[in-house]
């Protein structure tokens, strides 16, 4: 099943130096949501326009009001259609009309107002052999399906006909919705149509047999966590490719050099990280033990306490240390990490910012207590002096700060930036 064609600028373009056609009128003002304008140009001109095909795709005006959610515009243009017969006419390069696509969305209320018009579109068929029916089941559209099945029974009788319930390959809308873990859609549907439970797919499979080889549909056999699995269609996670893979797997194989190459650098950069965390946490160590100026020899207190520059060596330096300590944890975890395909998703960017996030604080943090150590050395001798040479100092930290900038946002956006998710807005199968 293709997904949903990309945004469509590749669809009709301007021809150089010549007029727009009212195609290319009609595409133009869509894009740009002047849709009270487009119901102008199809009021005037109904013959031509109802029925073209305005994009690449071939969708016409009405597929394009439909899958962009505009539901009124929508009604409004069925109500200008002549009837049910034209509707059928409107197909897209997959042979879907626009009761099809309005079924595989869930929009009720527009599945409705099409049978209204022509109770036969419920047998129209893709070139999947889909019928509007099987694409609402295979999505799992509960208020369509329940919508098209009342119409369709209540003006047919009882289900002496079950052609609309499969598709080319022998699957029906039982196979799907078990396929599809539509377990509430399925029951109704074997009360509904106990017939189906008999159907076999091109391969012999009932749905009975596939139940039975879907481990996921029993909670003893799922192995999913609460986020890897909405990330992808249902009725995806029980199929296999000709090599009869499953898509995890295919992940893995096609990913398998990136892996090793992305493995590589991390390690590359965990190890050099680490050395200069490992470094800094020395450093803050001995800095954090040492008083600067000494103790009182009768009191046993630092000889600068309750001076600002002090009180600011001691804080930083046990904020490096602490900063230091953490970011050679991260980066030993990082190297010790099996380098999965499932841990380059979360975990090892997450180990990574982390990393370099402390790695960054305590690099600043060592260079504070340097700065202030050394600023209760020379006190108001060159004080104003030094201050530029510590700006200088930091100069490095600036430097370094800039040059990860790039990767931090690739990391970040690696994390927080959602895969595909299964959506009331996803079009045409």
């Amino acid at each position: 099943m293709a997904s949903r064609p990309s945004p469509r600028t590749d669809a009709l373009e301007p021809r150089p130096n010549q007029p727009l056609s009212i195609k290319e009128i009609v595409f133009k003002e869509v894009m740009n949501g002047n849709w009270e304008s487009v119901l102008d140009i199809y009021m005037e001109n109904k013959e031509n326009i109802q029925t073209a095909s305005i994009t690449s795709s071939k969708e016409t005006v009405l597929h394009i009001a439909i899958s962009d959610n505009r539901s009124d515009m929508a009604k409004r243009l069925v109500g200008i259609v002549g009837d049910g017969n034209m509707i059928k006419q409107m197909r897209n390069d997959q042979g879907n009309n626009p009761l099809h696509l309005a079924a595989s969305l869930g929009q009720a209320d527009m599945c409705l107002l099409m049978v209204d018009r022509d109770l036969e579109l419920i047998m129209t068929r893709n070139m999947d052999g889909e019928t509007p029916l099987f694409l609402a089941a295979l999505h799992g559209r509960k208020e369509a399906f329940y919508t098209l099945h009342y119409k369709w029974s209540s003006n047919k009788g009882q289900h002496e006909d079950f052609s609309h319930c499969k598709r080319n390959d022998g699957n029906s809308i039982l196979h799907v919705t078990i396929l599809g873990e539509y377990f509430d859609l399925a029951f109704q549907i074997i009360n509904w149509y106990p017939e189906l439970a008999k159907f076999k797919n091109e391969r012999g499979q009932s749905a009975l047999h596939l139940l039975a080889s879907h481990p996921s549909a029993f909670r003893s056999g799922c192995h999913f966590g609460l986020f890897i699995k909405d990330s992808m269609p249902r009725h995806f996670f029980a199929h296999l490719n000709n090599k009869r893979q499953t898509p995890k797997e295919v992940l893995t194989d096609t990913h398998r050099e990136l892996v090793r190459v992305s493995g590589k650098w991390l390690t590359s950069t965990a190890e050099s990280c680490s050395v200069v965390a490992a470094l800094i946490a020395t450093v803050a160590f001995a800095s954090a033990t040492t008083v600067p100026g000494g103790v009182k020899q009768d009191e046993g207190t630092p000889i600068f306490e309750g001076e600002p520059s002090f009180d600011m060596f001691a804080i930083s330096s046990l904020v490096a240390l602490c900063f230091s300590i953490t970011s050679v944890t991260m980066f030993l975890s990082i190297l010790t990490s099996r380098y999965q395909v499932w841990d380059f998703y979360y975990s090892l960017p997450s180990k990574l910012i982390l990393g370099l996030s402390s790695l960054f604080v305590s690099i600043a943090s060592i260079l504070v207590s340097f700065c202030s150590g050394h600023f209760l050395s020379i006190r108001d001798k060159l004080k104003f002096a030094v201050f530029p040479i510590y700006a200088f100092t930091c100069l490095p930290l600036t430097l370094f700060a800039v040059a990860q900038f790039p990767l931090y946002l690739d990391l970040i956006r690696s994390i927080m930036a959602p895969v595909p998710k299964r959506s009331l807005e996803v079009t045409s199968i």
